[in-house]
């Protein structure tokens, strides 16, 4: 899918969205594709939400800029997801269950690799501990103790 197209999809994504108690949702008109309506096709729709945003917050590749937006909008949603659980501690059915752990996947994924590619260009931006005095860094040392 081009970014363009990915855009749009996140776009009416974010229009079609329910917030609540700074959760966000998605309601879905009759069932999901697996069958799923009700508080299971609500739970099941979110997933498969959360999990497209993610993908569009990292990005298309080199040429795409990531939407913080969207990334946001997809933690809102694993917020929902999480406190959506059963009285067993899983999402109402396996299909349902398996989407919700493939979209907690994807957002945890999406933030971290966001977070490391930010910490990664504050680290690029920094001058190393040997570039300004030409000596090399301290390091630790520890010695090893026999048990």
């Amino acid at each position: 899918m081009d970014e363009e197209t990915a855009a749009k999809a996140a776009s009416r994504l974010a229009a079609l969205r329910r917030d609540e108690g700074g959760q966000t949702f998605w309601e879905v008109q009759g069932k999901t594709p697996f069958h799923g309506w009700g508080l299971a096709g609500r739970v099941e729709a979110t997933a498969l939400a959360a999990r497209a945003l993610a993908a569009h917050s990292r990005g298309a590749g080199a040429d795409a800029s990531p939407s913080e937006a969207d990334g946001a909008l997809a933690a809102r949603a694993l917020l929902y997801l999480l406190r959506s659980k059963d009285e067993h501690g899983v999402w109402y059915s396996t299909q349902t269950t398996v989407n919700v752990l493939d979209a907690l996947t994807a957002v945890s994924t999406s933030r971290a690799a966001g977070a490391r590619g930010a910490s990664e260009q504050d680290a690029a931006a920094q001058p190393s501990p040997s570039s300004s005095t030409g000596a090399t860094p301290p390091t630790s040392r520890c010695s090893a103790r026999a048990v």
